[in-house]
């Protein structure tokens, strides 16, 4: 606050490329207004955006809508289903999809990646709702997205998917639940003898869910698209890689369910974040992933605004240097990046799955 582009460099360049920003036309671009004229950028961006997601899913209904994969409102699936042949004994692959919403917004309505598409390739998608963390904070979101899976998997015959074939795809906090079961060990739990014996022995009209059957289902996925991720909820680790906190105060409290973030000194808190971040979940025996960011390479500073920090491709190259690290195969793309490879989810689920030859 207080800065101008006669002293900012961020600022000196959005006013730059943005000559529009400068709301006044004094030609001195202030930090309201370069925040301001980003927000609403973003705002638009975001509404084009859904428009096509929203259009994409309606050239073809979902074949099933409102799946419950567990007893709270937002636990539900819409399940695209692509067209098989009839010769064909191999069910398809699925994306599991995740919607965008900082968490705190979005339903499983607005899907940004090119469904009709991946249908056309072979490839059915399940998009999820989840609980969200004005419901309950961290980690419910990532429990339900993982639960969502093991549904999915659990019933695979009875919808025609192949077990054998899942991925994940996720736009800003679906990113993460993307990333989340793409990165972290597999959560199957293992039952014991009385689990077993409990579910050969349940009433099926009763049990709506099957909880243990649900809960054996393996969360491991071939691969993810993660569009505008973060690489870590972890305070310190933004600080040790150049991604000032300014602001941040307003979100990631909210998400872990605190009122402050420093001093980031609780045990609970530090083991949450390393459970949940990407940058911590990175290992050898890792799929590939395609991570996007919608967003410039631009210079970062402590000025720097929310808004601009949680697009920035940092946020993907760190994660795509940590995948290389462990020997993984990471696909990185941003706006406007030099020798984009020009991947896309038509392109990278085809490949992951082998539906394109």
């Amino acid at each position: 606050d207080g800065a101008t582009s006669d002293d900012n460099r961020t600022l000196e360049r959005i006013l730059d490329r943005f000559p529009d920003s400068d709301a006044d036309g004094d030609g001195v671009l202030t930090a309201d207004e370069g925040r301001t004229y980003i927000e609403e950028r973003t705002r638009e961006w975001e509404e084009r955006r859904r428009g096509r997601g929203r259009g994409n899913t309606r050239q073809r209904g979902p074949t099933h809508r409102d799946l419950a994969y567990g007893d709270h409102d937002n636990h539900r699936i819409d399940l695209y289903l692509a067209p098989q042949d009839a010769d064909d004994p191999i069910p398809p692959p699925l994306v599991v999809y995740f919607h965008g919403g900082q968490f705190i917004t979005g339903s499983k309505g607005d899907v940004e990646i090119n469904t009709r598409a991946l249908l056309a390739a072979g490839i059915s998608v399940a998009s999820v709702d989840y609980r969200q963390t004005r419901d309950e904070p961290f980690p419910a979101s990532f429990e339900d997205a993982a639960r969502a899976l093991q549904f999915l998997r659990l019933n695979a015959t009875q919808y025609n998917l192949n077990p054998e074939q899942f991925a994940t795809a996720g736009s800003d906090a679906g990113g993460n639940l993307a990333l989340y079961l793409a990165l972290h060990d597999d959560l199957a739990q293992r039952p014991n003898a009385r689990d077993r014996e409990r579910r050969a022995n349940r009433d099926e009209e009763e049990d709506i869910y099957d909880e243990i059957g649900i809960a054996m289902q393996s969360t491991r996925v071939m691969g993810a698209m993660a569009i505008n991720p973060l690489a870590s909820f972890d305070p310190r680790y933004w600080d040790d890689n150049e991604l000032p906190l300014n602001n941040h105060e307003r979100y990631l409290p909210a998400w872990l369910g605190v009122n402050f973030l420093e001093p980031f000194n609780d045990k609970e808190l530090i083991d949450l974040v390393e459970e949940l971040s990407p940058a911590e979940l990175v290992s050898a025996d890792d799929p590939p992933v395609l991570l996007l960011s919608m967003f410039e390479d631009i210079p970062i500073d402590p000025e720097t605004s929310w808004t601009i920090m949680r697009l920035h491709p940092r946020h993907c190259q760190l994660l795509g240097e940590a995948m290389h690290g462990w020997g993984n195969e990471a696909i990185v793309r941003y706006r406007n990046m030099a020798n984009d490879p020009g991947t896309g989810s038509a392109d990278f689920f085809p490949d992951l799955f082998g539906t394109n030859e």
